[in-house]
């Protein structure tokens, strides 16, 4: 593995920061961002990636490789602590020279926040001994790395990793209309039968509450007109048993005093 040092004399970097060479890898830093559903390229600005959302980072730098050199790229710790993980990353080959890029995804909760000139991912270099007749992948030119970067965003790329709101809908979309078919002729019989059921029942469950709370409440009034109901009757009987009485009592003091009979001799 190539020391910082040896990366920075084997000018392995093009367009370097200085800031950016460590022991033993260098920080490749953000140069562009394309996002999806996007009609331009954003150059030198922020761009906040949202919970699940994807984007394609291209490097500020080049990478210039010698036919002994290869290459190996990693996403930064600090991204990866915040929950981004990077795909199309790995093996730079011998002989390779151009832009470097990555998609990342946001798999947090939380949007994070990149912009131009922060570390995305870190290289390191290794030497080995070459094959005899390797051959130098097909040179591409920044503007066309650019543009196949555009095009692979507006094609493949969805809002959010695996697009989930179109695969949801795709995987319900087919159980509820078979589903509904099926049931969509009883529905229209059941569903208004179900209905009238319902309207009866709430219908029959406030008369019998007004029922329960009228006798509820009258329940003492009518214990109370019983009542007075029961002491009338006694009082007239009781008034009836004194006239009867009285008249009783007046006869017996209107009858005249019965004679003594004498003795028989």
């Amino acid at each position: 593995m190539l020391s910082g040092d040896e990366i920075k004399q084997g000018a392995l970097i093009q367009n370097d920061n200085p800031n950016s060479y460590r022991a033993a890898s260098y920080d490749l830093t953000v140069g562009r961002i394309i996002a999806p559903e996007q009609d331009r390229v954003r150059a030198g600005e922020t761009v906040t990636i949202p919970p699940q959302g994807m984007v394609e980072v291209i490097s500020a730098e080049r990478v210039r490789l010698p036919a002994d050199v290869a290459g190996y790229t990693l996403l930064k710790n600090s991204l990866s602590n915040q929950g981004i993980l990077a795909i199309s990353i790995g093996i730079i080959d011998p002989l390779y020279e151009g832009l470097m890029s990555s998609t990342l995804i946001n798999f947090s909760r939380s949007p994070v926040s990149l912009r131009a000139g922060d570390a995305f991912l870190r290289v390191t270099f290794h030497e080995y001994s070459p094959s005899v007749g390797l051959q130098a992948p097909k040179p591409i030119s920044d503007r066309e790395y650019l543009n196949q970067r555009v095009h692979k965003v507006r094609k493949h790329f969805s809002k959010t990793f695996l697009d989930l709101e179109t695969t949801v809908a795709n995987l319900t979309q087919p159980v509820f209309e078979k589903s509904f078919g099926k049931w969509r002729a009883g529905l229209f019989v059941y569903v208004p039968l179900f209905a009238l059921l319902l309207a009866l029942l709430t219908f029959f469950m406030n008369a019998g509450t007004a029922y329960v709370s009228r006798n509820g409440a009258n329940r003492d009034q009518i214990k109370a007109e019983l009542r007075r109901e029961m002491q009338q009757e006694d009082y007239v009987q009781l008034k009836k048993d004194v006239e009867d009485l009285r008249t009783q009592l007046q006869q017996i003091s209107n009858r005249p005093p019965k004679m003594k009979q004498n003795a028989k001799p």
